[in-house]
C-alpha cells in the first residue's frame, strides 16, 4: 500500500445504523470533483493540489462504518465533510441519501519536510478514482463505476518552520528568545519535483512587510538574518545552501534587534535561483505558482530597554532616600520591587524574570551619574542577588551611619536583569553606562508594643479624656534603633463603610519612644458613647502599628432638674409633707449623687436658699437636721440613673411656732458620673403654716432664750409658764404631768381642759381646778437639780400626744463632811473637816468672801480631847472651806462614844444660825465621828 503521510487513510468512525440486518445494501457513487478553495468544479482531466471528491452515499438497510477512496492501488480513507443538513462530517444520515466530500491531496509527498528533497506520493498521469464503503458487519460495498482523472501537479518548494519557544501576545504568536536547548527557530526548504529533477541549491530569505496592504509592502526595520558567523561567507543574512539538508537556523546573537512591531509581520521566502545538481537553473519548474514562503510570522529577539526616567519602585512608588519599609501593603499593593519605565515593543516585560539585587549602600556607588558596570560591578549581599520584595530582606536601618552586626550599613537596590516574556534579557551588569539603582533605604518590620493601658470600658469623661499607657519601640534585628514612633486617635466614621475619623492627640509624656504615653480625647462632637482606637505607629512605610480600643462615655452637659410645680402654702401639723413633684435627669452618663437642702428665712422676705433676701438682711439658715428625716442632708447615690424622681419628705415643726407661717426654700444639687454639676437650684419656695389648727400641745412662758425655767429650792413655778392645745379638741382633754425627780411635783398631777377653752393658754402653776403650783422641796444635799416635766394628753383626739419642759432648782444649803468617820481607842487623829456651800449660797446674798463662821467640836466622853472652836472662812467665789483639827482618844474611852462637829455663827445649843442667804446647815445634828475598838484587839 502507498504511503499516507497526511493520515488520509485513517478510519473516520462512520457508524450509521438501520433498522434491520436484511434488505437493500448500502451504495456509493463517485459523483464529482470540486475545488477546496472556492468549491468550484474541477476538470477531471487537469487535477492538481487539493480537491474534494464528491460522493453520493445511500445507506439503505445497512450500517456504514467507513468510507474510502481508491486511486489505482492506493486506498485513501475519506476525510471531508457531509453535505447533509442534519449531519456534519464525519458521519452519515441514518436513512436516505447523503452527499459527502472526501479530501484528495493530489500533490501529497512521501515523508516529512526536514530539508531534504521529497518524492511525490502520486506521479502525474492518468488514474481512476473509485470509492467503497465498509459496513458494520465488515462487508465492503464498492462504487459501481470509477471517475477517470489526470493528475497534472507542478513542481514546488515546501517551506516549513521548526518553531522553538512561543508566546501569544496581543492576539499574535511570537517566536524568539535566547537560544539554547529547546528553543531553536529554523526553517527547512524541501523541493518536490513532478518531473524527476534533482535540486542542487536553494536560497532562503526573510522579509519584513506591513499588514495593512495587499500585496504586502516591505517596511523598514531589522529583519530576520540566517547568518551563522561574523566573517564571510557566514555573515550572509540570506545564504544559499548547495546541498541538503536545506535548513536555515535563526541565531539570536545575530538577530538581537529583531522585534515585530504593531503593523509588521515577517515572511520567510524561497527567493533567488533554484539550481539542479548539475548547476542548471531550474527555477521556472518550481516557480509556476510563485515563490514558496511561510508566514505571516512574528519574532522577538530583542531585549527590553529602559526609558530615560525609569526607576525601581516599591509597591509601585518611588523610593525616597532614608525610607524604611515594613513589608506591608502600600496603597493596597504588596511591598514588592517593580520596575517603572521598562520598554518592550514585542511580547512585553516579564516581571517574573526581572531580577533586582540588593547590596550594602556603603559598598556600592550611589551617585546620580551612571556607572560602567563592565568596569565596576555591583556588590550584592549574599543571598540578595535576586530579591522579590521587602519581605525577602532582614531588618536594617535606613541611615548611612555605621555597619551593624549584620555587616551592612543600609540597603541599596539595583536592576540586575530585565526580561521579556520570551526570555530576552537586558543585564545591567553587562551593559556599559546603563545601570539603574535606588536611593538608600532600610527595613523595619517590628511594631511598637503597647502595655499597661489604664482604662476601663465605659469610663465617663466630662471634658478631655486622658488614657494613659506605656509604649516600647523594640530594636531592629540588626541592633539599630527602630524608626521613630508617633500616635493617633481615630473613631468610626459616619457610616460603617466610612473611613475612620482622626481626632484628639497621642503623645509620649516624656518625649521618648520608650516612655509613658497619653491619649487625649478631644473634639468629640456631642455627648454619647464612643469607641475610639488608640494607635501608635513607627516611621516605616507602611507603618508598623499596635493599637487598642477604648469604649468611653463623653458627657459635657450638666444634670437638669424639673419641678412639676412651685409650692406655695403648706398646712403643718405634727409634720409638714413637702413634695417637689420633680425629677433629676442626665441622659448620657447618669446621676452620680444628689443632695437636698432646706433653708429657713431669717429676714423679712421669702427664703432664698442660703442667700440674703435683700441688702442688709441676714442670709437664710439651714433647717436643723432634727426636723428632717434621718440622713436627709447627706449626699445620695444616683447609681448612674438617667432619671430620678425626688420623693416627698416630712418636715417637723420648729421648737417655737408662735409665727403664723414659716418661709422655707428647698434646694436641689447634683453631679453626674462625668463630674458635671447641677448648680444649687431653688427647687421650691414654701410657707408652712404650723399654727393653722394643728393638733399639738403648746407650752409657752419660758424666759426668752432659755430652755428651762429656774426656781429656788422650796419655791413654786411662776404663773407665766402656760399650757394650751394647738387645735380645738373633740372633747375634754386631761393633761397628766410626770416629773423626772420627786423633788418637783405638780399638785395635783393632772390638769383638765374644757373642749371650748383648750386653745386658750392657762398657767401650769394655778390653772385648772383645786390646783397648787409645782413646788421644789428642800433636800439634804448642797447641789442644784434639773428636772424634766412631761405633759401627756388624754381624750379629745389628743390621746398620747406629749410636750415637755425643764425646771432647774437652785440649792442654798451648806454641808459639813469629815475625812474620817471612825477613830480607834487610844489613838489620836488629825481630821480634815470640809464645809461645802451651794453655788447659789455664797454668803450674805453676795458672791464675796464669808467670815464669822466657826466649827464647833464636842465629845460625849471626857476622855476625848477636841478643840472647842475652829474658824472656817470662804475666799471669794469659792464653794468650799477646810479646817484640820487634832483629836486624841484615851484607851479608856468607851467604844461607841461620839464626837459631834457642827457649823454655826455662835456656840448656842439650838443649832440655829443667822448667816444671810444660807438655807440649812447639814447635817442638821452635825457630822459624827464614832470611837471604835482597836483593829488588833
Amino acid at each position: 500500500m502507498a504511503a499516507d503521510p497526511d493520515g488520509l487513510q485513517a478510519n473516520q468512525g462512520f457508524n450509521v445504523s438501520v433498522g434491520s440486518d436484511q434488505g437493500d445494501p448500502a451504495t456509493v457513487v463517485v459523483f464529482d470533483l470540486k475545488s477546496v478553495e472556492d468549491n468550484s468544479a474541477v476538470d477531471p482531466t487537469n487535477v492538481s493540489g487539493d480537491v474534494w471528491v464528491v460522493l453520493d452515499v445511500q445507506n439503505n438497510d445497512e450500517t456504514v462504518a467507513g468510507i474510502a477512496l481508491t486511486l489505482g492501488d492506493a486506498v485513501i480513507q475519506c476525510r471531508g465533510s457531509s453535505a447533509s443538513a442534519d449531519h456534519a462530517a464525519p458521519g452519515l444520515a441514518a436513512s436516505g441519501s447523503t452527499e459527502y466530500n472526501c479530501l484528495f491531496k493530489s500533490a501529497a509527498t512521501m515523508g516529512e519536510c526536514m530539508g531534504e528533497q521529497l518524492a511525490p506520493m502520486y506521479a502525474n498521469g492518468e488514474y481512476e478514482i473509485g470509492a467503497f464503503l465498509t459496513t458494520s458487519e465488515g462487508e465492503r460495498r464498492d462504487a459501481a463505476a470509477a471517475l477517470p482523472v489526470t493528475l497534472k501537479n507542478a513542481s514546488y518548494v515546501d517551506v516549513v518552520h521548526h518553531a522553538g519557544r512561543a508566546v501569544t501576545h496581543g492576539g499574535r504568536t511570537f517566536h524568539g528568545g535566547p537560544g539554547g536547548e529547546g528553543n531553536m527557530n529554523s526553517f527547512s526548504a524541501c523541493p518536490v519535483s513532478f518531473m524527476g529533477t534533482e535540486v542542487g541549491s536553494l536560497t532562503l530569505e526573510a522579509k519584513r512587510t506591513d499588514t495593512d496592504s495587499e500585496p504586502r509592502q516591505m517596511v523598514e526595520g531589522p529583519t530576520v538574518s540566517f547568518q551563522t558567523g561574523k566573517e564571510e561567507p557566514d555573515n550572509d543574512p540570506s545564504p544559499t545552501l548547495t546541498e541538503a539538508p536545506y535548513t536555515w537556523t535563526i541565531d539570536p546573537e545575530f538577530n538581537a534587534m529583531v522585534e515585530t512591531m504593531d503593523g509588521d509581520e515577517f515572511w520567510v521566502v524561497n527567493s533567488g535561483a533554484i539550481m539542479n545538481a548539475d548547476g542548471g537553473d531550474v527555477t521556472a519548474e518550481f516557480r509556476k505558482a510563485g515563490e514558496a514562503m511561510n508566514g505571516p510570522l512574528h519574532f522577538d529577539f530583542k531585549a527590553p530597554t529602559l526609558a530615560e526616567d525609569a526607576e525601581i519602585q516599591v509597591a509601585e512608588q518611588a523610593i525616597v532616600a532614608g525610607t524604611s519599609y515594613s513589608g506591608g501593603k502600600i496603597m493596597k499593593k504588596d511591598s514588592d520591587f517593580s520596575l517603572m519605565g521598562g520598554i518592550d515593543g514585542g511580547v512585553g516585560i516579564n516581571n517574573a524574570m526581572t531580577m533586582i539585587a540588593v547590596g550594602d549602600c556603603a559598598k556600592n556607588e550611589t551617585d546620580v551619574d551612571k556607572v560602567d558596570r563592565t568596569k565596576v560591578g555591583f556588590m550584592a549581599i549574599e543571598g540578595y542577588e535576586d530579591v522579590s520584595g521587602i519581605a525577602d530582606l532582614e531588618e536594617e536601618d535606613a541611615g548611612r551611619s555605621k555597619t551593624d552586626k549584620n555587616g551592612a550599613d543600609c540597603y541599596v537596590a539595583e536592576l540586575a536583569m530585565l526580561a521579556d516574556q520570551l526570555g530576552n534579557a537586558w543585564k545591567g551588569g553587562e551593559t556599559p553606562a546603563s545601570w539603574l539603582q535606588t536611593a538608600n533605604f532600610g527595613v523595619d518590620k517590628t511594631a511598637p508594643k503597647i502595655s499597661n493601658v489604664e482604662h476601663d470600658d465605659g469610663d465617663v469623661f466630662g471634658g478631655d479624656a486622658v488614657i494613659e499607657f506605656e509604649v516600647e519601640n523594640p530594636k531592629l534585628a540588626s541592633g539599630d534603633n527602630g524608626t521613630a514612633i508617633s500616635g493617633m486617635l481615630t473613631r468610626p466614621g459616619a457610616t460603617a463603610s466610612a473611613d475612620p475619623i482622626p481626632f484628639g492627640k497621642v503623645a509620649a509624656v516624656g518625649g521618648g519612644d520608650d516612655d509613658d504615653w497619653q491619649a487625649t480625647v478631644t473634639g468629640l462632637p456631642k455627648d454619647g458613647e464612643y469607641d475610639v482606637t488608640v494607635t501608635v505607629q513607627d516611621g516605616a512605610m507602611p507603618p508598623n502599628k499596635d493599637s487598642f480600643e477604648a469604649n468611653l462615655v463623653y458627657d459635657a452637659t450638666s444634670p437638669t432638674f424639673t419641678a412639676a410645680e412651685y409650692l406655695s402654702d403648706v398646712a403643718g401639723g405634727l409634720t409638714a409633707t413637702i413634695d417637689l413633684g420633680g425629677s433629676l435627669k442626665d441622659k448620657t452618663s447618669g446621676i452620680e449623687e444628689y443632695k437636698l437642702s432646706v433653708f429657713r428665712n431669717t429676714g423679712n422676705a421669702v427664703a432664698f436658699c442660703g442667700e440674703a433676701a435683700a441688702t442688709g438682711e441676714p442670709a437664710d439658715t439651714a433647717v436643723a437636721a432634727t426636723r428632717l428625716p434621718k440622713d436627709f442632708s447627706k449626699a445620695r447615690k444616683g447609681k448612674g440613673s438617667t432619671s430620678i424622681n425626688i420623693p416627698a419628705f416630712a418636715l417637723k415643726p420648729p421648737a417655737t411656732t408662735t409665727e403664723d407661717g414659716e418661709n422655707l426654700c428647698v434646694e436641689v444639687s447634683a453631679e453626674d458620673r462625668a463630674g458635671n454639676k447641677l448648680a444649687a437650684t431653688d427647687a421650691a419656695f414654701v410657707t408652712v403654716n404650723w399654727r393653722s389648727n394643728i393638733p399639738q400641745i403648746l407650752i409657752t412662758g419660758l424666759p426668752a432664750g432659755a430652755t428651762a425655767d429656774t426656781i429656788a429650792e422650796g419655791a413654786v413655778l411662776p404663773d407665766d409658764l402656760q399650757i394650751a392645745l394647738g387645735a380645738t379638741p373633740t372633747g375634754e382633754v386631761t393633761i397628766e404631768f410626770e416629773s423626772s425627780d420627786k423633788d418637783v411635783l405638780p399638785a395635783p398631777a393632772d390638769l383638765t381642759l374644757a373642749a371650748d377653752a383648750a386653745t386658750t393658754a392657762v398657767s401650769i402653776a394655778t390653772g385648772g381646778t383645786s390646783r397648787t403650783a409645782p413646788e421644789a422641796s428642800n433636800d439634804d444635799d448642797a447641789s442644784d437639780d434639773k428636772v424634766t416635766i412631761t405633759a401627756t394628753a388624754k381624750g379629745g383626739g389628743y390621746d398620747g400626744m406629749t410636750a415637755s419642759f425643764d425646771v432647774v432648782v437652785t440649792d442654798n444649803d451648806w454641808l459639813v463632811t469629815v475625812s474620817d468617820t471612825e477613830i480607834e481607842q487610844g489613838a489620836s487623829d488629825t481630821v480634815t473637816v470640809t464645809l461645802t456651800r451651794a453655788a447659789s449660797a455664797k454668803g450674805s446674798a453676795t458672791t464675796g468672801a464669808t467670815t464669822g463662821v466657826n466649827l464647833y467640836a464636842s465629845a460625849n466622853h471626857a476622855s476625848i480631847t477636841v478643840p472647842a472652836t475652829t474658824s472656817l472662812n470662804f475666799a471669794n467665789n469659792k464653794t468650799t472651806a477646810t479646817a484640820k483639827i487634832r483629836i486624841v482618844v484615851s484607851s479608856a474611852t468607851p467604844t461607841g462614844s461620839v464626837i459631834t462637829l457642827r457649823v454655826d455663827d455662835d456656840a448656842d445649843a439650838t443649832n440655829t444660825h443667822s448667816i444671810s442667804g444660807v438655807g440649812d446647815l447639814l447635817p442638821s445634828a452635825g457630822a459624827i465621828i464614832v470611837i471604835t475598838a482597836p483593829s488588833g484587839g
